[in-house]
């Protein structure tokens, strides 16, 4: 049935007849590709919000499939799209594949835009479709409008309330705020107004400036981090499309420099855990509880991956562990290994199996006595990684 739905691609490029009919130049070409291409990726994204990924995937991919015949004028782009088709074969997590070739057709339109907007180029100009979707169509409508976004921004609001690496209510800090129904609905409201106002939608921000709001509330980088954390999996949780979120999460972001209390210098996570030194010994502790854990399965038996631990490969996985947690967390080791997703896959791991290996890391951090708040930060980039480490 999905491989039904990328046919849909063919359609929406041939549904006048126009494309095959008769030769265009160029430039010509370029236009009705490219307008095209934008109504796939408007169909794509609503199957995507809606839970749809695979038929997203398949949509995108006989799209690609559809105009390799039509790029012979644009050579580079025809072998990348090839490439980039072969290799999101190999994905294991069908909405990585998805997102894979979203990224290859943004990439080709992108690249349409920029050859006919040079100065140089003496094309005569396309009869292109007047007022074009591509230019009127802005991340607040792409996300679903404020009927969708409303209970994301509760959701958000809810997990950070409950947060304690975010202290909403700013215990400790004499800008004490009082969690109460109003003040909660207050917040809500005008959270919903700020993300309207950064993604081109109607409701208006009725709220102070944030800098001037948030001046002196002492947030520190790891508050403001673990709340765009909580941002991030509220997003997750409405199945809103990754090329959405990351581009909401952009936007969020370029308000840290507002927000955040300049007067608070917080060092890396990885010399708040206490650097090397300590991530050693909890590595090593971490490493000899997950070899002896049924749960975890560490030797992979049963799926025909199975590993006999030598003291050398023993070894060299703690120093590569090591390495691993000092660039999440901003150290100064670099990871020499190959990425979450090429060291893991095909070893059929399962969720349950990575959550017994996530407790088996936690027991080890509160052996070595790790603060609670960097405890929970570490974890929290490590589990930003679980789904390239499970086998879905």
């Amino acid at each position: 049935m999905y491989r039904l739905i990328g046919s849909l691609a063919m359609v929406l490029l041939v549904q006048s007849g126009t494309l095959l009919a008769q030769p265009y130049s160029p430039k010509d070409l370029d236009a009705r590709i490219e307008n095209q291409l934008y109504e796939v990726l408007k169909l794509g994204t609503d199957i995507y919000n809606r839970g749809g990924h695979d038929a997203c995937y398949r949509l995108y991919q006989g799209s690609l499939l559809s105009i390799l015949g039509f790029l012979d004028h644009r050579p580079e782009s025809q072998t990348k799209i090839k490439q980039v088709l072969k290799d999101s074969d190999s994905i294991t997590n069908v909405a990585d594949r998805a997102f894979a070739l979203r990224t290859a057709i943004d990439e080709l339109r992108t690249s349409i835009k920029n050859t006919h907007q040079s100065k140089n180029d003496a094309t005569p100009p396309a009869k292109t479709p007047p007022a074009s979707t591509a230019e009127t169509l802005t991340l607040w409508k792409r996300m679903g409008g404020e009927e969708a976004l409303k209970p994301i921004v509760d959701d958000w609001v809810a997990r950070s309330l409950a947060n304690p690496r975010v202290n909403f209510s700013r215990r400790g800090t004499g800008q004490e705020w009082e969690a109460n129904p109003e003040n909660i609905n207050k917040v809500k409201k005008q959270l919903l107004q700020f993300v309207s106002s950064i993604t081109g939608g109607p409701v208006q921000y009725s709220g102070q400036d944030i800098k001037l709001l948030h001046s002196r509330m002492k947030i520190s980088e790891p508050e403001f981090n673990a709340m765009m954390d909580d941002l991030r999996a509220s997003l997750d949780k409405f199945f809103v499309s990754p090329f959405e979120r990351n581009e909401l999460m952009r936007r969020m972001g370029e308000t840290k420099p507002s927000i955040l209390d300049s007067s608070i210098i917080t060092k890396p996570l990885w010399d708040r855990l206490g650097g090397e030194t300590a991530i050693t010994l909890v590595v090593d502790d971490f490493v000899i509880r997950a070899m002896n854990n049924p749960k975890v399965n560490f030797a992979r038996r049963n799926t025909g991956k199975e590993w006999t631990a030598t003291d050398a490969q023993v070894t060299q996985l703690k120093s590569r562990l090591v390495q691993w947690i000092s660039t999440i967390s901003q150290g100064p080791l670099k990871y020499e290994g190959k990425s979450m997703r090429e060291t893991h896959g095909g070893l059929k791991i399962t969720s349950e199996e990575y959550d017994a290996l996530a407790n088996d890391l936690k027991l080890s951090l509160e052996k070595y006595k790790v603060n609670k708040a960097e405890m929970e930060e570490l974890l929290s980039l490590v589990n930003k990684f679980k789904l390239q480490i499970v086998e879905r």
